[in-house]
């Protein structure tokens, strides 16, 4: 009886470590036949690497959205990603980069913003500065300045054609804006419907032949100076 059991125990302990390795080799196999091998980037101008002490290679268990909270975090260039797993090796991943509409200064300090007012640090030359003072740039973190946001509303309706290079906010909220030698005074809101009637007045004066000096906006009724 007791010979039954010992060779009862020993088969026992057999089975399961035959199913211990079976599991082992197909977790490893499991494991493999899974592995990210290769990485499709869009648009093609970003390179991007994984590092497998930060991420799993697996691509079944690849924690996407792990990853894509990463890298808004530390990249605020990238204002989306979006991926999508392709069994089974590869992982493609769409980059959304942010678009600067302009170039914002305060002191010594001059960053990119886009449309939403987020801040970045990728300053290309040629676009219109924002000029202000005393307001926080941080990057990756939208401007909360009203002044801002009315330029850019501006700047977004008013016609390429003007060549506008520099809007400046003063310190008692007005926007200073010069056009082919008019300086036009902006409130610092309704950005977009300030750019319309002042798109309006110099069609009307540029028919006349005759430009004024300065175009007032800041009130109910443009006041115009010859």
């Amino acid at each position: 009886m007791k010979k039954l059991w010992r060779n009862y125990s020993i088969r026992k302990g057999f089975v399961v470590l035959t199913i211990g390795i079976l599991l082992v080799a197909l977790s490893f196999s499991f494991v493999s036949l899974f592995t990210i091998t290769h990485i499709d980037v869009y648009p093609s101008t970003i390179s991007m690497s994984i590092d497998p002490s930060q991420f799993p290679s697996n691509l079944l268990f690849f924690p996407t959205d792990r990853l894509r909270t990463f890298l808004l975090k530390e990249y605020p260039r990238i204002q989306d990603v979006q991926f999508k797993k392709v069994f089974p090796h590869t992982l493609q991943v769409q980059f959304t980069p942010r678009t600067p509409v302009a170039i914002i200064t305060s002191g010594p300090k001059m960053l990119a913003i886009d449309d939403k007012g987020v801040v970045f640090d990728d300053p290309i030359q040629g676009l219109p500065v924002i000029e202000v003072q005393h307001v926080s740039l941080v990057e990756g973190t939208a401007v909360r300045e009203p002044g801002v946001f009315a330029a850019l509303d501006f700047l977004k309706e008013i016609s390429p054609e003007e060549q506008i290079e520099r809007v400046i906010l003063d310190t008692n909220h007005t926007l200073n804006v010069t056009i082919n030698s008019i300086q036009v005074l902006l409130s610092d809101s309704n950005g977009k419907e300030q750019a319309d009637t002042l798109q309006i007045l110099l069609k009307g004066f540029r028919m006349k032949g005759s430009l004024p000096h300065v175009i007032d906006l800041r009130f109910s009724k443009p006041i115009i100076t010859p």
